[in-house]
């Protein structure tokens, strides 16, 4: 299995540096504006925190737009610059992709800086979004960051496109790579099926879905739900997790169990940030130390494929990978170990330090498998 989460390398860093230029060229603000964006930042961050689906309605107020811009949409570049270059999105010539809930071009901004061989491949995105000034805004730094780049490569085809969700899916596909940033979280979980349902018809066969939230709870329940769809539907989750087993947080998130451990997320330093963007936050009132976010990449069969495979069987002695998401957790005696998600559902691997979250490791059951009494989670041995 290839490493999906890596630090940032020094040319991802210098590109999205050069896009928040980007971003300062293409729409400047007024010395009085710029005096006033930490507050207008920490007002956005409050409604998006607090209701989502009444934030969208401020993005027509060009204080908050500019907050987004510098603050926002930065962050959430440097999220994906941590998750996309080992993230697997085999894209032919022509691609057409849909961006839903596309805001501000996060997604397709984010696919052009982490990933340059894409800038090769003449893409052509349809870019969803029921807000039109976040698309134009979007549409502006992409383009112009195409415009500063070497020779060399094919310009992406954007349009823009005022919708919501349903219209774009049944009326403008099919589509070989769906995306959806942190849109799952506005629609209510009895909607699931019916998203997925309108994905799969969208969808050409051999396709990839790419979804991601911000990493709260209800984000990481959405995204084992939507999980639990695809699955039921013969398709393959390949990423992040490392089996095609039912999702072992999900009946206690669904319960919201006051046991539970906790909900599929990661969270990775936030220590690569430009100075600039860590002094925004300060003055906000917003300093970081870490990024969080929820995602799942899940593939369509093609024709004649062989689907999904097989959940492994639990069986003393069995290898095989795992995927760590918790921190450092105290066991009897002292030990720390971390949780990790196993085709034979929860886990707990000691002696894992080193590991970040969303690492990957080798992990084997004991020939006499024992689980924790508090967590009821296979304690694992490392390979």
């Amino acid at each position: 299995m290839p490493r999906l989460f890596q630090a940032p390398d020094a040319r991802l860093l210098a590109d999205m540096e050069a896009a928040r230029a980007v971003v300062e060229d293409a729409l400047p603000l007024s010395a009085g504006h710029k005096r006033l964006l930490p507050q207008a930042v920490r007002e956005l961050s409050l409604l998006l925190t607090r209701d989502r689906s009444r934030a969208r309605a401020y993005w027509e107020q060009p204080r908050f737009l500019a907050a987004y811009l510098r603050y926002f949409l930065p962050w959430n570049l440097l999220r994906l610059a941590w998750l996309l270059p080992g993230l697997a999105l085999p894209l032919s010539g022509e691609a057409r992709i849909l961006d839903l809930g596309s805001g501000p071009l996060t997604l397709p901004i984010a696919l052009w800086l982490a990933k340059p061989e894409l800038r090769r491949v003449g893409l052509r995105l349809i870019c969803a979004d029921t807000a039109p000034r976040p698309l134009e805004a979007g549409a502006r730094i992409l383009q112009a960051l195409q415009a500063a780049a070497p020779s060399g490569g094919k310009p992406w085809e954007t349009r823009p496109l005022r919708s919501g969700w349903q219209a774009a899916l049944s009326r403008h596909g099919p589509f070989q790579l769906i995306l959806a940033g942190n849109l799952l979280n506005e629609l209510p979980p009895r909607c699931l099926p019916e998203f997925f349902q309108a994905i799969d018809r969208a969808l050409l066969p051999g396709g990839r879905v790419f979804i991601l939230e911000p990493g709260a709870r209800l984000g990481g329940r959405l995204i084992a739900g939507l999980r639990r769809e695809a699955l039921g539907y013969g398709w393959e989750a390949a990423a992040p997790c490392p089996h095609q087993a039912p999702c072992p947080l999900l009946p206690s998130m669904e319960r919201q169990a006051a046991r539970s451990v906790g909900w599929c997320h990661f969270s990775l330093p936030a220590d690569a940030a430009a100075p600039g963007l860590m002094a925004l936050s300060r003055a906000a009132g917003l300093a970081k130390e870490s990024l969080h976010l929820s995602c799942l990449l899940v593939h369509k069969p093609a024709p004649g494929g062989a689907g999904a495979p097989q959940p492994a069987a639990a069986r003393g002695g069995a290898t095989f990978t795992a995927r760590i998401i918790s921190g450092p957790i105290a066991l009897p005696g002292g030990l720390k170990a971390r949780y990790a998600c196993t085709p034979l559902g929860l886990g707990l691997l000691p002696d894992s330090r080193e590991l970040h979250s969303g690492a990957q490791a080798e992990a084997r059951l004991p020939e006499q498998p024992r689980r924790d009494a508090k967590s009821r989670a296979w304690l694992l041995a490392k390979v």
